[in-house]
C-alpha cells in the first residue's frame, strides 16, 4: 500500500524515470547522466511512448529526478547532488512490476541513455575520459549485461567494447578480455564475419591477447583485422594504417623486424597523407617505427622519429598527458644507449612523475618507468639510491592470473643485476634462474630478446 500510494503522487515523467533507473546498476549514478540534450530528447520520447498515459515534450529529467527524490524514491548522495542512488529493492519492484514488453522497451531507453552518455572522444584509454568512466562503469556493465540476456545487439556490442578499452587500460585484463569476447560474438552475430566493425573488435581482442603475452593467438586476429580492413576500405585508408601498425608492433615483439619494417613504413605514409604531419595518430606510427630503427641500430634515425613523435604529442595532449611519458621514456632509453645518461636522467623522471599522477603506484607503466631510471642509476654506479626502487611496484600488479609476464622477467633480471653489482650472488642467482624460465617459455629458446 505505501508502494502503491507513492507511485500515485509521482507524475508520469518521474515514473518513467524510475523504469529507466531500474536497469542501472544499484551504485551512485552520475547526475551528469541527465544532462545534455540527447538525454533530454530520449526522455521524451520515452515518457510520450505508447502505453503511456500522458504525452508531452514539456518534460525535463531534472524535474523528474527531483520528484523521485522528493518522494524518497532516490537519494542524493553528497551536499552537492553530483550523484542519486537507487535502491536495489526498489530497482527490482520496478523491473518486476512491468509486463513483458514493457520491461524490453525500458531496458532499451535505459541502454540509449547509458549509450548517450559515453562519448567516443577522448576514448576510454585516454586518461582524460576516466573522471567519466570511473562513475558511468558500473551502470555501463549492468545495463549491457541485461541487454545481451535478452539479444539487444546495439549499442550493446560498443558499450562492452569501450568498457574492455577502459578496463584494459586500468590492467584489469581478465574482466577485459570476457567484455571484448562477448562483443565480437555480438558484432559477428549481427554484422557477418567480414564487417568492418567486426576488425575493430578482433584488433582490440588482439592488443589484449598481446599485452598478457599470449602473441600466437594475437597474431592471427591482427591479420584477419588488416584483411577486412583492406577489403572494406581500400589500401590507404586509415583504419588500414592503424592495422598494419599493430602487425607491425607484434612482429617486433616476435623478432621479424625485415617483416615489420615495411609495415611500419606503409602505415606512417598512409597516417601523414590521411592526417598531415603533426596529428597524435601519425605520433603512434612514429614511436613504433623509431623503436624498430632503435632495435636494428640506427640510433640517428630513430632519435629524430622519437623527437618528432614527443613534440606532436606535447603539443596535442600537453606536458602531463601518459602519452607524453611514453615518448619521454623511448627517448630516454635512446640517449643512454648512446651513452648521454645526464640527458636521459630527466626525462626519466619526468616520464615516472607523469604515470604515477596518472595511473598510480602499481600500473605496469609505472614499473616500466622504475625499472628505467633503476638502470640508469646503476649505470651511474648510484647503487643505494637504485636499491630502494630496484624491485619497484611489480609483485603487487595486476598482472593476468597465472601468466608469467616478461615484464616481469626484465624486472627479475635487473634487481639481479642490481644485487650482484653489491656483491650478493645468492640473492641473485634465484632471480636470474626464474627470468630465464619466464623468457624461455614466452619466446622460445632460440630468442635473442632478454637482460636489460
Amino acid at each position: 500500500m505505501t508502494w502503491e500510494t507513492t507511485l500515485a503522487q509521482l507524475d508520469e515523467p518521474a515514473r518513467a524515470l524510475l523504469r529507466l533507473l531500474a536497469w542501472l546498476a544499484p551504485d551512485p549514478i552520475p547526475r551528469a547522466l541527465f544532462r545534455g540534450a540527447a538525454a533530454d530528447q530520449l526522455f521524451v520520447t520515452a515518457v510520450a511512448s505508447p502505453g503511456d498515459n500522458e504525452r508531452t515534450s514539456e518534460v525535463s529529467l531534472e524535474e523528474a529526478l527531483a520528484g523521485l527524490a522528493k518522494y524518497a524514491m532516490v537519494k542524493w548522495m553528497d551536499a552537492t547532488n553530483a550523484s542519486v542512488q537507487v535502491h536495489r529493492l526498489v530497482q527490482e519492484i520496478t523491473r518486476g512490476r512491468l509486463a513483458e514488453g514493457e520491461r524490453r522497451f525500458w531496458l532499451e531507453q535505459a541502454l540509449q541513455l547509458v549509450d548517450a552518455a559515453v562519448p567516443a572522444e577522448p576514448p576510454p584509454d585516454d586518461i582524460r575520459s576516466w573522471p567519466m568512466w570511473d562513475g558511468l562503469r558500473p551502470h555501463v556493465a549492468a545495463v549491457a549485461t541485461q541487454a545481451d540476456q535478452v539479444a539487444i545487439a546495439a549499442p550493446t556490442a560498443r558499450l562492452l567494447n569501450e568498457l574492455g578499452l577502459f578496463l584494459k587500460t586500468k590492467c584489469v585484463f581478465v574482466e577485459a578480455e570476457s567484455l571484448y569476447r562477448r562483443a565480437l560474438a555480438i558484432t559477428e552475430a549481427a554484422y557477418g564475419p567480414t564487417h568492418p566493425e567486426v576488425a575493430i573488435r578482433l584488433n582490440n581482442l588482439a592488443a589484449l591477447l598481446r599485452a598478457t603475452n599470449r602473441l600466437a593467438e594475437a597474431e592471427p586476429l591482427y591479420r584477419r583485422a588488416l584483411a577486412i580492413a583492406e577489403a572494406a576500405d581500400g589500401p590507404t585508408h586509415p583504419e588500414v594504417a592503424i592495422r598494419l601498425n599493430n602487425l607491425a608492433v607484434l612482429l617486433q615483439d616476435t623478432n621479424r623486424l625485415a617483416e615489420a619494417e615495411p609495415l611500419y613504413r606503409r602505415a606512417l605514409a598512409i597516417d601523414e597523407a590521411a592526417y598531415g604531419p603533426m596529428h597524435p595518430t601519425v605520433a603512434i606510427c612514429l614511436n613504433n617505427f623509431a623503436m624498430l630503427l632503435y632495435n636494428t641500430n640506427r640510433l640517428a634515425e630513430a632519435e629524430s622519429l622519437h623527437r618528432r613523435a614527443l613534440a606532436i604529442d606535447e603539443a596535442a595532449y600537453g606536458p602531463m598527458h601518459p602519452k607524453v611519458a611514453t615518448g619521454l621514456s623511448n627517448l630516454a632509453v635512446l640517449l643512454r644507449a648512446t651513452n648521454r645518461r645526464v640527458e636521459a636522467e630527466p626525462l626519466y623522471r619526468h616520464a615516472l612523475a607523469i604515470d604515477e599522477a596518472a595511473y598510480g603506484p602499481t600500473h605496469p607503466e609505472v614499473a616500466r618507468d622504475l625499472n628505467n631510471l633503476t638502470l640508469l642509476l646503476q649505470d651511474t654506479n648510484r647503487l643505494a639510491e637504485a636499491e630502494p626502487w630496484s624491485g619497484g611496484p611489480w609483485p603487487s600488479m595486476k598482472w593476468p592470473t597465472g601468466r608469467r609476464d616478461p615484464m616481469v622477467a626484465i624486472h627479475l633480471n635487473n634487481l639481479g643485476g642490481l644485487l650482484q653489482a653489491t656483491d650478493r650472488l645468492a640473492e641473485a642467482e634465484p632471480l636470474y634462474r626464474r627470468a630465464l624460465v619466464i623468457d624461455e617459455a614466452a619466446y622460445g629458446p632460440t630468442h635473442p630478446r632478454g637482460g636489460p
